[in-house]
């Protein structure tokens, strides 16, 4: 395993920081289970005492298995509730637990930490998204390529299963999968193989089943929505009040995001590695231009945060 896999951070700092993350779970359950659609998947979930999966997104299944198993055994609707916030919690720490204690990928299991808190005000509360999931499976996906570089059989399956749930999580974890496979790839040699292509064209034939045979309603409002603003702000893309809005965000919540990405940009300029800082910058840069394309006014604060976190 890469040396580098393993940083000078005391390790008890990463466990403290999940008991605190656990403990804050548990005191604003309320807050958590109740805010939008957390709420709306909760209801339905005690009413009709099935697990809900929306949109052929079946990550979300994993966290509903403990107030499922509640509702199940009658358990006060407080005892739900709390479970529900928890388990979005549990469920975090399950992938931290196997990137950096069984895998040993202390870099990983830092950025898992750094994705849920570097821009995390809002989204301690919006628990429901699946996005928000999918991107955690990726880094797991990551952190099992990265143990066993020259991807094996049994682990190419395991890989592509867990990339099966990440590409039906949300259509917009492709961006990052895409970014993290060419990061990867340039930065160690043990990954320059042919399985490691076969990775990559594995997750294009699954996102290309997706699209043609498991796309609902609600994901062609979205592309027709894509389309029309594409339309209408084309050429002047650069007008896009999203744009405006997000600088805003970034000035007065997100700069601690804008400081870690000049850190990065001076690390990568210092070490002459202009193909990384290029993938780097063109990748944060091209996915704000599709997000903002999306939604140009940006009117919820809490929508565009969990689109933007995976920027962390």
């Amino acid at each position: 395993m890469p040396e580098n896999f393993l940083l000078p951070v005391p390790r008890w700092l990463a466990w403290a920081f999940w008991g605190v993350y656990l403990l804050f779970c548990v005191l604003f359950y309320q807050e958590r289970a109740l805010f939008l659609d957390g709420a709306f998947q909760l209801f339905h979930l005690v009413n009709e005492e099935s697990i809900q999966i929306y949109h052929y997104r079946f990550v979300t299944a994993l966290p509903q298995v403990l107030p499922f198993a509640a509702v199940v055994l009658h358990a006060p609707l407080k005892g739900v509730m709390l479970l529900y916030s928890l388990s979005y919690g549990l469920f975090f720490l399950g992938v931290f637990w196997l990137v950096f204690h069984r895998w040993r990928n202390e870099a990983l299991g830092w950025t898992l930490i750094f994705y849920l808190t570097l821009l995390g005000l809002d989204t301690f509360y919006h628990i429901q998204s699946e996005y928000y999931l999918g991107i955690a499976l990726l880094i797991l996906v990551y952190a099992l390529v990265l143990r066993h570089p020259g991807l094996p059989g049994r682990v190419f399956a395991v890989g592509g299963l867990l990339l099966l749930t990440v590409a039906f999580a949300h259509k917009l974890t492709f961006i990052f999968f895409l970014f993290l496979w060419g990061y990867f790839g340039l930065l160690y040699p043990s990954l320059r193989h042919r399985r490691y292509l076969v990775l990559l064209l594995l997750m294009v034939a699954i996102v290309a089943l997706k699209s043609a045979y498991f796309t609902n309603w609600y994901e062609v409002m979205k592309q027709e929505d894509f389309n029309r603003h594409l339309a209408a702000y084309w050429p002047h893309l650069h007008t896009l009040p999203a744009h405006r809005i997000f600088g805003g965000r970034l000035l007065h919540h997100y700069w601690v995001w804008a400081l870690f990405l000049a850190g990065v940009s001076v690390f990568l300029l210092r070490g002459r590695e202009y193909l990384k800082l290029l993938w780097v910058w063109g990748t944060a840069v091209g996915y704000l231009l599709l997000y903002h394309i999306a939604d140009p006014l940006s009117p919820y604060r809490f929508y565009a945060e969990v689109t933007y976190l995976p920027l962390a």
